[in-house]
């Protein structure tokens, strides 16, 4: 066999090991188990150490661990490497997001968008920065471009609903909110705000249903204050009583 065959066969080899191995962090990854997942990206860069992919990876399954600053170094190596996928540049912003470091990470938000226009998630991560900012209508922009790109973004909804609710836009945040329970009917978040859009417009009844819903320490303490606006003073006590081991540490229900 001539040398160049022979090269030609380890590079197919290398391939089928990498993909492989790729496939098998990829399912750990969406599985949440990131350690392991990071485990296997590590396998490919001491085969491949230059795998911007896998650096990437590598980095994301920190972002998750909470290793915010191996994460940012791993999906910086993966941009020098490749400086053209838009999902780095994404990624690296959500690094930046929860170091608070709002600048950086709008910038990586939009050079995300220059590559990939469509980008609903880079767009809806884009907003959450300026909603923290306090940029409410500039956030709103960001999520309603991310549901033109991605109709059913239950969690793009989400947040335009919170944008509204601090615009005390409550009617519109009622309908976001009923959008994202639509495409996703177990986000107790979503549940729990939509009963304080109605809250907020004397929809108590309507309210007390979201909040038990929900049934979280928060929300049961909502609960309460939705009985006391329906002047429902004896179910108060009644649902004090019958829950009291359940909510001894309850600051709000004390």
């Amino acid at each position: 066999m001539s040398k160049l065959s022979k090269k030609y066969l380890d590079q197919k080899n290398l391939e089928k090991i990498l993909n492989k191995k790729f496939n098998q962090g990829l399912q750990l990854h969406q599985t949440g188990h990131f350690s392991k997942a990071r485990l296997i990206y590590q396998e490919i860069l001491n085969l491949q150490p230059l795998n911007p992919d896998a650096l990437h990876l590598m980095g994301l399954s920190d972002y998750f661990l909470q290793n915010y600053e191996s994460a940012l170094k791993l999906i910086s190596d993966a941009i020098n490497i490749n400086p053209h996928v838009a999902d780095f540049y994404s990624n690296r912003g959500l690094v930046f997001h929860a170091n608070k470091d709002h600048e950086n990470a709008l910038k990586d938000y939009e050079r995300s968008i220059a590559i990939r226009p469509n980008f609903a998630q880079a767009y809806a991560n884009k907003g959450l920065v300026l909603l923290e900012q306090k940029k409410i209508e500039a956030a709103i922009s960001n999520f309603e471009i991310a549901i033109l790109f991605l109709p059913e973004y239950a969690q793009a909804y989400y947040n335009l609903g919170n944008a509204n609710m601090a615009l005390k836009e409550y009617e519109k945040a009622l309908e976001n909110y009923n959008q994202a329970l639509s495409f996703n009917p177990n986000n107790v978040d979503a549940r729990f705000n939509k009963g304080q859009s109605l809250f907020e417009q004397g929809k108590f009844e309507d309210a007390l249903h979201d909040f038990d819903f929900c049934n979280t320490p928060f929300s049961r303490a909502q609960a309460l204050i939705c009985l006391n606006a329906l002047d429902r003073i004896d179910e108060i006590y009644k649902r004090i009583e019958e829950r009291s081991d359940l909510d001894d540490r309850n600051i709000s229900i004390a």
